[in-house]
């Protein structure tokens, strides 16, 4: 069933791919609404919706450089061109599809690619000048270093998809001459479904959360029968080799900020030592942030884990080679995605890459040290249960914020709190890097990150805090903080910041909008509980002069 919720797009293509956007709009779970160009007219089509602003959120353009270019048009007709007057050609493309994307969340961009029944001069096309694929490789270069420092196209790879449907039902070249279709149903499938699957990514919904079974899931063998020496793990066994190398792409993972946990039914002791002290272990304890390895139901577990490491169920995945546990998981936790698992163990790596629920368009500093962060965590947790009250818990933690504006080393982080923070989000803005730096720039706005360190860590850059000001009124437009490091007053801290701003630059009124989403209601208990007295409306809170400023105690602050 389809949410009410509609992303609009736009498809521009120099061949026919109207069924492509047919299967977007019919298939995909959420509603899309796809406007498709007339075929042929990609020019005049990128010039079109870059003449106005455009109320769509993202841009699909597939392309081919023989129909594009005409440069290359002549190269594949092996007459004589002109490569700077190629590269001149691009550059125009170029300048078009910037122009144009920037009124986009996200332009896909699909890449460059001739038929690969077209080849050229055969044994010479990729070590000779005038090879074909020689010269497309020169463009496409051209075509990388213009648009992949915008930061608002990403780039589409069709040979995954060409090699997924199988070489030979890629193209049809009766559809072609029929109807200007050059691709099969079966291509233009997966290519809907690499679509709707980015923009998936692109708002917020990537999985989080990783957890796995012990027993013949990441090593051979059930090690309370055979003890932790005799399992089948490493050396030369191809069985061994595979589970080695399944730890390793788990461990990747992890190295790229994905939190793992263990759900096992297991005696915690012997297990705890399989890990520990089997040498062709890759993966440690400290790899993992939780774990439960006892008898109770998985799906318990999971529960459990899930509160400890305060996350959704829908950012969880579970990895388990028993079909009837994963089943189980199924039928209890349905938010919880459970992938099918082959009995063949030396799938399990490819199985695993195969995902596409992990996907990411970068990895920030913070994602790298993820799993420290939530070691630490539970330090201060140990720590919260040793102190007593959570006053001198909060005071005994050292905590220090550091506030610092925009700029090149934060602003991949800062993304990605915009657009995958949900709780305490006062806007829930989606943004793409480009249009932070482009907002950020403007002389009305201001806009900081916030990081936070304590004596156990640092948890990184956790919360964004961004305004605008309009002659003596500043409004408060971004208020953002990561769940991790939700209740610990940095909430107050944040908001006790920008009341202090507003009081430095002697505004008049400070105003707080809260716009309403369907998880971000703790933002909203928040406030109401801090400004019981400054609440003008349903949604909207009045601060005026003289401003109060009130930092908690316990806490630091630090600007940069």
């Amino acid at each position: 069933m389809k949410n009410t919720h509609s992303i609009k797009g736009n498809v521009i293509s120099d061949v026919n791919i109207d069924l492509f956007s047919r299967i977007v709009n019919n298939e995909a779970t959420t509603n899309f609404e796809l406007n498709t160009s007339p075929y042929g007219q990609v020019y005049q089509s990128l010039l079109k919706s870059s003449s106005q602003k455009s109320d769509k959120q993202f841009s699909f353009i597939w392309t081919h450089p023989d129909i594009l270019l005409n440069n290359f048009a002549k190269a594949c007709q092996f007459e004589n061109f002109s490569m700077k007057a190629l590269e001149e050609e691009i550059e125009e493309f170029s300048e078009k599809l910037l122009d144009f994307s920037s009124f986009y969340e996200k332009t896909f961009f699909v890449d460059w690619v001739i038929p690969f029944w077209n080849k050229g001069l055969g044994l010479g096309d990729i070590n000779s000048d005038y090879g074909l694929r020689f010269i497309l490789d020169q463009a496409r270069q051209i075509l990388y270093k213009n648009l992949l420092s915008s930061g608002s196209i990403v780039l589409f790879d069709p040979f995954n998809w060409f090699i997924e449907a199988g070489i030979s039902n890629v193209y049809d070249t009766r559809l072609w001459y029929r109807g200007k279709s050059l691709y099969t149903k079966k291509v233009l499938k997966i290519a809907a479904e690499e679509f709707m699957h980015s923009v998936n990514i692109l708002n917020g919904n990537a999985k989080k959360v990783l957890l796995l079974d012990l027993d013949d899931t990441l090593w051979g063998g059930i090690v309370g029968e055979v003890g932790w020496e005799n399992l089948n793990l490493g050396g030369h066994s191809p069985i061994g080799e595979a589970m080695v190398e399944f730890q390793k792409a788990v461990k990747a993972l992890k190295n790229r900020g994905i939190i793992l946990g263990i759900i096992s039914k297991n005696e915690e002791s012997i297990a705890l030592q399989a890990i520990q002290d089997n040498p062709e272990m890759i993966l440690r304890i400290e790899d993992f942030s939780a774990h439960r390895i006892n008898w109770n139901s998985k799906s318990h577990n999971i529960l459990s884990i899930v509160e400890e490491l305060n996350v959704g169920l829908d950012s969880v995945v579970f990895i388990d080679d028993n079909p009837h546990e994963r089943d189980h998981v199924k039928s209890t936790l349905a938010d919880v995605t459970v992938p099918d698992w082959p009995d063949d163990k030396t799938q399990y790596v490819m199985s695993l890459l195969n995902l596409r629920c992990f996907d990411t368009l970068g990895v920030a500093d913070e994602d790298r040290v993820r799993t420290d962060m939530y070691q630490d965590r539970k330090k201060r947790e140990g720590a919260k249960n040793q102190v007593g009250s959570i006053e001198k818990w909060l005071n005994s933690l050292d905590t220090t914020m550091l506030v610092e504006k925009l700029n090149s080393k934060n602003l991949l982080r800062s993304q990605q709190l915009m657009n995958k923070t949900n709780q305490m989000n006062l806007s829930t803005r989606r943004m793409t890097d480009q249009e932070i730096l482009s907002w950020a720039k403007s002389e009305e706005n201001q806009f900081w990150t916030v990081r936070i360190r304590d004596k156990f860590g640092d948890l990184g850059i956790s919360g964004i805090i961004s305004c605008t000001s309009k002659k003596a009124h500043i409004e408060l437009v971004d208020f953002i903080l990561s769940c991790r490091v939700i209740g610990r007053k940095i909430e107050e801290m944040m908001i006790n910041f920008i009341i202090e701003y507003a009081h430095k630059q002697k505004a008049e009124k400070l105003s707080i909008k809260y716009l309403k989403t369907s998880r971000n209601n703790p933002c909203l208990l928040f406030l109401d509980e801090l400004f019981p007295d400054y609440k003008i409306n349903e949604n909207e809170y009045l601060i005026e002069y003289p401003f109060k400023v009130n930092f908690p105690d316990c806490i630091s602050l630090e600007k940069k």
